[in-house]
């Protein structure tokens, strides 16, 4: 019995105790917690189904090789659907961290290159020509 208290009282005293630590001890523990934090947001990842009905204005290949460009380096995995007179269809999945710049991109090339836009800028600009000189 007396071999097992010993055995306790060496535990107790090779473990440092609240008086022993200096504030130096502490310090990679919050870079630990920070690193930790920081490898859980790069291990999130959104996924985002999409599809919008409109004519592309460029051609096919264009729209393929942009959406290649700006996806590829992000990590960005999935498919997409390009067709010349409906539009895009399809699911991608990606780094949560690059969320806002993926929506961003995708909403800028759908809308710069939807034919059905420039048509209604035409007759917006038509109609607005027409009532000034109804004036």
């Amino acid at each position: 019995m007396s071999s097992s208290n010993n055995s306790k009282s060496k535990d107790s005293s090779q473990r440092p105790s609240d008086e022993n630590t200096t504030p130096m001890d502490n310090v990679g523990v919050d870079e630990e917690q920070e690193q930790d934090q920081q490898e859980q947001q790069n291990k999130a990842y959104t996924v985002l189904a999409m599809y919008k009905f409109f004519v592309l204005r460029l051609p096919v290949e264009e729209m393929k090789r942009r959406l290649e460009d700006f996806l590829r380096p992000r990590n960005v995995r999935g498919l997409l659907l390009l067709a010349a007179d409906e539009g895009v269809n399809g699911t991608l999945s990606y780094p949560s961290n690059h969320n806002e710049e993926i929506h961003e991109f995708l909403k800028d090339l759908f809308n710069e290159n939807n034919k059905n836009n420039e048509n209604e800028n035409e007759s917006e600009s038509s109609h607005d020509h027409q009532q000034q000189q109804q004036q």
